[in-house]
């Protein structure tokens, strides 16, 4: 598979598992987790492998060092950013904050990836 195939596998199994989430019951949830976890997987990898293609040979090492910038900083500040919410809403709004950012991580992705198709037909 190329790695925007990749991607997009990783996020069908993360939606999948968000859904599992939802529904009642402690063996579902356990599943829900696990296919997030494994969707979450190839995303990073196969975004960075993909950057030159992206970005070009010639950023892609500026590139690169910005995703991993922003990857370090979304694992230290979503997680803080879901403890504070959580202490309103509960923590049975997981499932749906995890939808929320797979969904907007979804929309990015599709708009980056139609900006690069239009460029190399170009």
């Amino acid at each position: 598979l190329i790695p925007r195939q990749m991607v997009r596998l990783g996020q069908v199994m993360m939606v999948l598992g968000c859904l599992l989430l939802l529904i009642p019951g402690q063996n579902v949830a356990l599943f829900g987790i696990l296919f997030m976890g494994l969707g979450c997987a190839p995303i990073y990898p196969n975004i960075v492998q993909d950057t030159p293609r992206n970005y070009g040979a010639e950023n892609s090492q500026a590139v690169i060092g910005v995703q991993m910038a922003f990857a370090y900083v979304g694992s230290l500040t979503m997680p803080t950013v879901f403890g504070w919410s959580a202490e309103v809403t509960g923590y049975g709004s997981l499932p749906v904050y995890s939808l929320v950012l797979t969904a907007a991580m979804i929309l990015l992705f599709n708009a980056q990836q139609k900006i690069v198709d239009q460029r190399n037909s170009n």
